[in-house]
């Protein structure tokens, strides 16, 4: 092998591992929700026990859980290169039905931005407006109840009205 074939070849080889390399690690990526188990939270409220969803947006997560309080709790996680940072994580929410049903978040990430969400223990509400925005639905099987969410951008100083709107009410 003359010195051209050696670097065409020592170049073919490390290519190669370097793909070896990049699928090993893809395999072994984790899920939002297993990095934010991981980093087991200071507090009760912030460490999950089980994940309920797991929403995905640009390069960002929305991972609804149920925390060791056995209440809900929301993370916002952004995906960096090798994991997640976790941007916010709210306060909780009771799974009762006689508890306050909604909370807002504020975080920072290249500017202010929010989530506003809650908890719908009433079958009979069809949708939930916030602030006159129709806010997301997740049908939860597993339990007596929905999530509702809605996310945005900018500085929110009050927190936002909600409208619950019946099913067979017109909006």
């Amino acid at each position: 092998m003359n010195k051209k074939q050696k670097k065409i070849f020592f170049c073919v080889c490390m290519i190669f591992f370097l793909f070896l390399i990049v699928t090993i690690y893809l395999l072994k990526q984790k899920s939002p929700y297993e990095y934010l188990k991981e980093q087991k939270g200071m507090t009760a409220q912030t460490t999950p026990n089980e994940c309920l969803e797991e929403i995905r947006f640009d390069n960002k997560y929305i991972v609804f859980f149920i925390n060791e309080n056995g209440n809900l709790s929301c993370a916002v996680m952004k995906k960096k290169i090798f994991s997640y940072e976790i941007l916010r994580i709210s306060g909780e929410l009771s799974q009762s039905k006689n508890s306050k049903n909604y909370l807002f978040s504020s975080y920072e990430d290249n500017g202010y931005k929010w989530i506003d969400w809650g908890v719908i223990n009433d079958s009979d509400i069809e949708s939930v407006l916030s602030n006159d925005n129709k806010m997301n639905i997740i049908d939860n099987l597993q339990y007596s109840f929905r999530i509702c969410w809605i996310i945005g951008n900018g500085e929110e100083n009050t927190p936002p009205e909600h409208e619950e709107i019946k099913i067979g009410s017109s909006i």
